[in-house]
């Protein structure tokens, strides 16, 4: 039964120039996102000279939709407290379900509301 599986989430932080950078490693699930979440609330009462939390995903195998609703959760706290957010590092899997969800845009996210040109994908346009 997968009730027996350990949950298992690793978060890590460092601090420089302003960015606090949560790097998160393993499975975001129900019973992991406790744990992100947590960890994004504590950042956000202690870093007092950071404003910019980037929630490095780049180790995430998998999330389900407890794990997009953390990020949301964690973007609005950050935007609650003046602070720009963005996700980074997203592997193909975790982006196709940001698209899928209409999400990817909304966790790029700046405190003065816009969005930074962050789509890897998108080519420059050819100099006129």
């Amino acid at each position: 039964m997968t009730d027996d599986l350990p949950a298992v989430l690793h978060t890590d932080v460092s601090r420089g120039d302003g960015v606090t950078t949560l790097s998160v490693r393993g499975d975001l699930d129900l019973r992991t996102t406790p744990t992100l979440v947590s960890s994004a609330r504590q950042i956000l009462a202690t870093a007092a000279e950071a404003n910019t939390l980037i929630v490095d995903v780049g180790g995430v195998t998998f999330c389900d939709s407890s794990g997009l609703t953390a990020f949301v959760q964690i973007r609005q706290r950050c935007s609650d407290a003046g602070w720009s957010f963005r996700l980074d590092q997203a592997q193909l899997p975790l982006l196709r379900l940001l698209e899928l969800t209409g999400l990817r845009e909304y966790l790029t996210f700046v405190a003065d509301g816009s969005s930074p040109a962050a789509d890897e994908r998108t080519e420059p346009e050819p100099a006129g």
